[in-house]
């Protein structure tokens, strides 16, 4: 199959260019994925020569448009999902009837927490399309887990100083409202702090901060997956500012505490905390398989 992804890729953000992304990947193995990114105009063209269209994953549902707008959906006319998604408000009450009939057009809506559940819910036309599917990044491959035999800490920082952009930040100025918070856990040698963040925010410079704060850090510049891994699977302890650096401590069963500056991480971590790595690989499979028709 010839499958069509839409989603905030291309930023230079590691969560969705290599995390997500990488998830999708693993999902849809064997089939041709077509990426497309919110940075150009859509393809309906080539989108439509496709089989499926996947929306996801991010917080993508807002208040007010669908990821990048609204009265785009109608134009697709191979069968639409959404695989992943996040909604970026607090209550139903703030989600404008224009979102929810762009949704109404798609098979399936497999968003990523709680949260998002309930709120969907209370919209008639949306109740027999939803399902939970959890965040994407869950279904990237994973070949080792947790050891924790290094004496380290690794840190996935990011900050905001606004909401101006995004109604679900929750707290701000985290490099330095957040400084006793993270010397709390730095009980070990040495933090390694690793930036996440692309065009949406200089995370390095909040990890050169944070580093020279606590005292005692070190810096890996421009993260590779792989690298991710090896540092996490013998760690002692990950502190999570962003979403995906919990994700993927979890995945690797390594010990993990959340500063979350974003409703988007309580609401994925209250979703997934007690829920095994295992049970989330499975569902995300089975719902996968149903619409390449496995």
């Amino acid at each position: 199959m010839k499958i069509a992804v839409y989603g905030w890729y291309g930023h230079g953000n590691f969560g969705d260019d290599i995390a997500v992304l990488g998830g999708l990947k693993n999902l849809f193995l064997g089939h041709t994925l077509k990426v497309f990114s919110d940075k150009q105009p859509l393809d309906f063209t080539e989108i439509n020569r496709c089989d499926l269209f996947v929306l996801g994953g991010g917080e993508l549902i807002n208040s007010d448009r669908l990821f990048s707008g609204l009265n785009w959906a109608n134009k697709i006319s191979v069968p639409k999902i959404v695989l992943g998604c996040g909604v970026n408000v607090d209550k139903s009450k703030d989600l404008k009837k224009q979102v929810v009939k762009e949704l109404e057009q798609f098979s399936y809506i497999g968003v990523r927490d709680f949260a998002a559940y309930k709120i969907l819910s209370c919209f008639e036309g949306l109740k027999n399309k939803l399902d939970l599917f959890y965040d994407l990044a869950f279904s990237l491959p994973v070949t080792e887990t947790w050891r924790g035999r290094g004496c380290y800490s690794v840190v996935f920082p990011t900050d905001r100083s606004t909401r101006r952009y995004d109604r679900g930040i929750q707290l701000f100025n985290t490099a330095k409202c957040s400084v006793d918070w993270l010397r709390g856990f730095n009980c070990f040698s040495r933090m390694v702090f690793v930036p996440f963040g692309g065009d949406d925010n200089n995370d390095l410079e909040t990890c050169r901060l944070l580093c020279k704060s606590v005292g005692n850090g070190d810096i890996v510049f421009k993260p590779r997956i792989n690298e991710v891994y090896s540092l996490l699977v013998d760690c002692r302890l990950a502190v999570a500012y962003r979403l995906h650096g919990y994700v993927l401590a979890k995945l690797l069963g390594v010990p993990c505490v959340v500063y979350p500056y974003h409703w988007k991480l309580s609401r994925v971590y209250e979703s997934t905390r007690f829920v095994d790595v295992s049970v989330i690989k499975c569902k995300q499979a089975l719902v996968v398989s149903k619409f390449c028709g496995e």
